[in-house]
């Protein structure tokens, strides 16, 4: 159902109480500053339908990331979007300090000059502005989502219609923890709240010794998707602590609570099951 225009531009307008609550350590945007960065990188992009926009919406982030977080990606110029997804995933071999830390790779991407990694970066809207560049951070990994609601109210008001059509992923808790500022895989991010694995008894038949079987693992702080990273992982030995469980957000994924090594450290931390091979 259509939302009246003077109804939506009121709820444009309606600051937060939770964003001005909070600190001003990462700003949080409104709706109707995500909307108005969403239609400048439309007009940046120069075309109403990007040729493959349903193409990307439909592969993005593994079904992790929501509606609109999904659609603000996709709309970004390609070659920007492929340097910032491959600096995050450790493919830049010549910038190891990228994998796994957001700020990090966005800046480097921004700041590209030439031709590097196969892209071309003086192409048109090879950076964001300012203001659309604080939008994209905030909206992809700092603040919490808004609800779904409210992100369909956005898509709406973007699409001027309904917004084309993604996998069935399970919606954003409307409430949810936010991540630090910056989710690098600094030591400042190393078992953070990890007490529930900390203070646990230890369960019979464990630790027991298991493999991570796919590239790019991602190990998270806690058994949620949401969840900042702690490590990227390829196929390496590492020790499953206890059973699996229920995921504590809102993927419907089993999670291991696992231990390696990791730049000199012991890391504590959770695996989806899906990329743990226990049968060695």
């Amino acid at each position: 159902m259509r939302v009246p225009a003077l109804l939506f531009s009121l709820w444009l307008v309606v600051p937060s109480v939770q964003a001005r609550s909070r600190t001003a350590a990462a700003a949080e945007y409104g709706p109707g500053q995500v909307l108005a960065a969403l239609r400048e990188l439309r007009e940046q992009r120069g075309d109403p339908s990007p040729p493959k926009l349903s193409v990307c919406l439909k592969s993005s982030s593994g079904g992790q990331w929501s509606d609109l977080q999904a659609h603000f990606y996709c709309w970004l110029k390609p070659d920007q979007r492929a340097c910032f997804t491959g600096a995050v995933d450790g493919e830049f071999k010549d910038h190891p300090e990228l994998k796994g830390n957001y700020d990090r790779a966005f800046t480097h991407c921004q700041e590209a000059k030439g031709r590097a990694y196969g892209i071309n970066f003086d192409r048109p809207m090879a950076r964001l502005t300012a203001e659309q560049a604080e939008v994209f951070k905030n909206v992809l990994y700092r603040q919490p989502m808004f609800s779904k609601d409210d992100q369909r109210k956005i898509l709406e008001a973007f699409y001027a219609s309904a917004a084309p059509e993604r996998k069935s992923f399970p919606a954003p808790a409307p409430e949810p923890t936010p991540p630090p500022p910056a989710m690098s895989m600094s030591a400042t991010l190393v078992n953070p709240d990890m007490g529930d694995i900390e203070n646990a008894t230890p369960e019979a038949g464990y630790p027991k010794t298991c493999q991570v079987k796919s590239a790019h693992a991602r190990a998270l702080q806690k058994p949620d998707s949401k969840s900042p990273i702690v490590a990227i992982l390829d196929p390496t030995t590492i020790q499953v602590t206890g059973p699996a469980q229920a995921s504590s957000g809102t993927d419907v994924q089993q999670w291991y609570p696992v231990e390696f090594p990791h730049k000199g450290r012991l890391v504590k931390a959770w695996l989806t099951v899906s990329l743990v091979n226990c049968r060695m």
